[in-house]
């Protein structure tokens, strides 16, 4: 996790200002074990192995959250944090809790696993002709930020350009993989992945030169707010790349015949 990242980040409970503990630097200077909190609602979100969990309480991994409590207990409870965290902020958070499921089981499964769905032969064709576009308009030294970015299927598309990239997802599977694939290879891009909820985007105001939503807008319970918050984090003349499900006359034979033979597994909103 990127020092530079947690300066642009918000709490997303509150939209508090946020602080920082690392407990483990990497050889690059990266936080790999620490904490993150909120100075006003007191919520804290651990980093492990270099991924930030920033979910509010109602979406944490309990499990993980009690592990990392038992560990370093003592700096959190000297810091005012408690275990379970505030309870400031939505509950609703059903919808949300339904797509984590379900994508966390699509990270690593015997049916088909979100890898495999990138590789079908009709996707590869559709990113190829998006992103070859896209890619002509980032410009070297931008901030660009993909909101339910998987394990990475449209932010590698981006990882040979000479820019900062935070990709951040519900699932906390699917973002060990996106962090997995960054390790693997050496990369022109700096990048930075975390687990976050799309539907209250955690970031300051004016923070990024590009936001990409591709395929997930359909996915969050209020498309709408979130297009209205990202409008919000792009800088002024900031760019917006986007791609979605959409109503035609071919929409209904399309959806008749995923329910007869799926071609892919999917949750949506």
């Amino acid at each position: 996790m990127k020092a530079s990242v947690v300066d642009r980040l918000c709490c997303p409970v509150c939209r508090g200002t946020l602080e920082s503990q690392a407990y483990q630097l990497s050889k690059k200077g990266d936080i790999e074990q620490g904490v993150v909190w909120c100075t006003a609602c007191r919520n804290w979100f651990p980093i492990e192995d270099g991924l930030l969990e920033l979910l509010p309480p109602k979406l944490a991994y309990v499990e993980d959250r009690k592990r990392f409590w038992e560990t370093h207990q003592r700096d959190l409870q000297g810091r005012d944090l408690c275990l379970h965290g505030s309870a400031i902020g939505p509950d609703l958070v059903a919808e949300q809790r339904k797509q984590q499921e379900h994508f966390d089981w699509y990270a690593n499964n015997d049916t088909q696993t979100y890898s495999a769905y990138q590789l079908m032969p009709f996707w590869e064709a559709v990113d190829a002709k998006t992103f070859d576009k896209w890619r002509t308009q980032v410009q070297p030294g931008q901030w660009l930020m993909e909101i339910g970015c998987a394990q990475g299927r449209s932010t590698f598309q981006f990882m040979d350009l000479p820019v900062h990239i935070v990709g951040f997802d519900i699932s906390k599977a699917l973002i060990r993989q996106a962090i997995a694939q960054y390790r693997a290879k050496d990369y022109r891009a700096e990048a930075t992945f975390f687990v976050g909820d799309g539907s209250l985007l955690p970031f300051k105001a004016q923070t990024f030169d590009c936001v990409l939503i591709y395929g997930v807008l359909h996915h969050l319970p209020n498309p709408g707010e979130t297009c209205r918050q990202l409008a919000q984090i792009l800088k002024p003349g900031g760019s917006y790349f986007g791609s979605e499900n959409n109503q035609t006359i071919f929409r209904s034979i399309f959806d008749l015949c995923m329910k007869l033979t799926p071609l892919w597994h999917e949750e949506a909103g």
